[in-house]
């Protein structure tokens, strides 16, 4: 059977062989931290901000579900939802990681306009890479770059290596012809921005020149763009990719698709501002590094960084510019939860140029001596204020008790306003009442999102009936006999109750795989489904022969009640109309339902 919607050219069988062999634990674990929890794996959902693991992944089922936003389904609803892919694509995702081609023909491929520009822009950056890597390690042209890296800047060949490092030649259009000779059309290289268009229109020539080229990787390792610095201190000495549909700098962190994986074993996320702090770090051990790309940090980079770690050490230059970088972090951080702390340099050091004069050693002792972020800010805010500074005590005020609002936890609330009260020298309760004055007028920010599957909430007993039908604790053929699907109130539950029957027609026990395919289009219907099977309600497990009593006979009642209800509209129809042979009828139906009411009760 193939699974209906637009996705339906891929053969069944293509889609349980990657279904079968993927491990959605393993796919999951790439975009987000997850926890042993029992028999499932625990984490914060990455579809909404929560301070509480919610997120579910049972590597038993091969499903996920959040039961604070309510996403859920197989592996590749996550890819869909992740990746914002169709569901094609996301077949072919996965199956890419495990080695499995879908399809060698072009024409076969029928994915959404959008996903073949994105797929483009993925094959031509990663084409451009090895390009830039080929000119790095051929002697001829690559020998002052690589001469650069390893004596000036003091990076190993692994390090150069694994990061795929490269070299763009003192050439107006190298790339674009070695491109151009491949085939490669100047409308997708200038989409990449690999290549810009000349002023007068006659042609186009290369972005990066001369320039050591760092690629830049996704998540999962993608390149989606390119970063490059001069070699002869040409101005702008950095410069990067400009945004394109895959690559967007307030979403992504240099490093990233490698840090992940030292994340839980350092206990934390250290953030630099440059591609070689980053890279020397690494070289050094500390493999918890990521370095943001030339923007301030976002809320989407918070979102992103939560996956892996609650706690985040800023390694900002020690310069006015990186001091008020790190200051504007505060509220992001305060908002997402993230315990961040500012990590001080000497004046003059950036990590590369510390480490390489003091070692790892002394910058993890300097990581050891953080200041907690919003401890660094307010101490650097009020460092040039004395007691008879009246009108810039009022100004800081203005600005600090904000920030102050914005911390949930009372005692650390209280802490920060006896420093901010001890050091202006105010009384602490004038500083509480002021607080209290400035919180009427600001409505907190709620970044906790709670989204109702259906606006109408199924009954309880509908909900345990299915549930114990999907984990197979009870027979559907003892349910089959008692009810209908017509029986259950909830469109939602009814289309599971139907496949759910379905299933056990074909197979002598319920099939999770089989309803999540036969509703494989209705994401609402999927994610009640994953709710169900990952059991979020109430169910007394050690009286199930009870509980189903109890659920047939709630909704053989409320069935019941229905049909009477809408007997009593059709009698009142044709008392108007006079249709007295009607009436007659329906009165006797009304009143042989009423018979088995009273011998129910």
């Amino acid at each position: 059977m193939e699974v209906p919607g637009t996705q339906n050219y891929i053969p069944d069988e293509l889609i349980d062989r990657v279904k079968n062999r993927a491990d959605i634990v393993e796919i999951i674990a790439g975009y987000l931290s997850l926890t042993k929890s029992g028999e499932n794996y625990k984490g914060l959902c990455p579809f909404h901000s929560e301070k509480t693991p919610s997120f579910v992944v049972s590597p038993k089922k091969q499903i996920f579900h959040c039961f604070g936003c309510g996403t859920g389904g197989n592996i590749f609803h996550f890819m869909m939802k992740i990746d914002n892919l169709g569901f094609p694509e996301a077949v072919t995702s996965v199956g890419k990681r495990y080695g499995i081609t879908l399809s060698d023909k072009k024409k076969d491929h029928k994915g959404s306009p959008v996903q073949k520009e994105r797929d483009l822009l993925y094959q031509v950056n990663n084409a451009a890479m090895v390009y830039y890597q080929e000119n790095l390690y051929d002697y001829e042209t690559g020998c002052k770059t690589m001469e650069y890296l390893t004596k000036k800047r003091g990076l190993n060949a692994e390090i150069i290596q694994r990061f795929g490092l490269g070299y763009a030649r003192n050439s107006w259009d190298g790339l674009f012809s070695h491109m151009a000779k491949r085939g490669w059309a100047p409308s997708v290289l200038e989409l990449s921005g690999l290549i810009l268009k000349r002023n007068d229109k006659s042609g186009y020539y290369d972005r990066f020149r001369n320039r050591v080229v760092f690629p830049i990787r996704d998540i999962t390792g993608r390149v989606i763009g390119f970063g490059g610095r001069s070699l002869d201190d040409s101005l702008p000495k950095y410069i990067n990719s400009p945004e394109t549909p895959i690559y967007i700098k307030g979403k992504n962190l240099y490093c990233l698709d490698k840090a992940k994986e030292g994340v839980n074993r350092e206990d934390g996320l250290i953030i630099v501002e440059g591609y070689f702090d980053a890279l020397r770090l690494h070289q050094e051990g500390l493999r918890n590094v990521v370095a943001t790309l030339g923007t301030a940090l976002t809320s989407s980079h918070l979102e992103m960084i939560k996956r892996f770690t609650q706690r985040v050490y800023l390694v900002f230059d020690p310069d006015p510019a990186g001091i008020k970088a790190a200051i504007r972090t505060v509220g992001l951080f305060i908002d997402y939860d993230i315990s961040a702390a500012v990590v001080s340099l000497p004046e003059g050091n950036d990590p590369d140029s510390f480490v390489d004069r003091f070692g790892r050693e002394k910058f993890e002792e300097a990581l050891r001596g953080s200041k907690q972020v919003i401890d660094f800010a307010l101490c650097f805010m009020m460092k040039d204020i004395n007691s008879n500074e009246i009108d810039k005590k009022k100004t800081l005020l203005k600005e600090i008790i904000p920030l102050v609002l914005r911390i949930e936890n009372s005692v650390e609330k209280t802490h920060y306003l006896r420093l901010i009260a001890d050091r202006l020298g105010i009384e602490e309760r004038f500083l509480m009442e002021d607080l209290h004055r400035t919180s009427k007028g600001v409505r907190a920010k709620n970044h906790e999102q709670h989204i109702e599957i259906n606006s109408s909430r199924a009954p309880k007993d509908e909900e345990i009936l299915v549930a114990l039908m999907i984990n197979n604790k009870i027979p559907a053929e003892r349910i089959r006999g008692e009810i209908g699907t017509e029986d259950l109130t909830h469109p939602d539950l009814r289309a599971i109750f139907r496949s759910i029957l379905e299933s056990t027609g074909l197979h002598n026990e319920v099939r999770l795989e089989y309803i999540i395919q036969q509703n494989m289009d209705n994401q609402e219907i999927i994610s009640y489904l994953s709710k169900l099977s990952l059991s979020d309600i109430q169910i007394d497990y050690t009286n199930i022969e009870g509980n189903i009593r109890d659920c047939i006979s709630r909704l053989r009642r409320r069935r019941l009640e229905k049909d009477i209800m809408d007997i009593d509209i059709e009698i009142k129809k044709a008392e108007e109309e006079r249709d007295y042979t009607s009436l007659r009828r329906l009165q006797e139906v009304k009143m042989k339902k009423l018979k088995i009411d009273y011998s129910r009760s």
